[in-house]
């Protein structure tokens, strides 16, 4: 990653951790979004905190607290909640104009 998009955790049976940049509308199962989450809780991300290595550094961590059975919205603020691909995009928008 390595860049200003936020990173975001989209929550259904099988959570899916990744940039905001579009591919998790693709890998999040049609319909069985419950919520949209902003990763800000840095107590979850390993630091110092790598400006290129987010997978290892952010993702990872995240990856393997969800694993453990830490709940969705103890990672960060929520953003959205989606029930199908035209209101994915409205949070992606959503998401988006937050940050600026």
């Amino acid at each position: 990653m390595g860049s200003e998009r936020r990173a975001l955790c989209v929550e259904t049976a099988a959570p899916c951790c990744g940039p905001d940049n579009g591919l998790l509308s693709l890998a999040a199962p049609r319909g069985e979004i419950r919520r949209i989450v902003h990763l800000t809780e840095e107590h979850f991300f390993l630091t110092p905190r790598s400006a290129t290595f987010h997978g290892r550094d952010l993702f990872a961590p995240v990856a393997a607290a969800l694993a453990a059975g830490t709940p969705v919205e103890k990672l960060g603020s929520e953003c959205g909640t989606c029930s199908g691909s035209t209101c994915r995009r409205s949070c992606a928008r959503r998401t988006r104009s937050a940050a600026r």
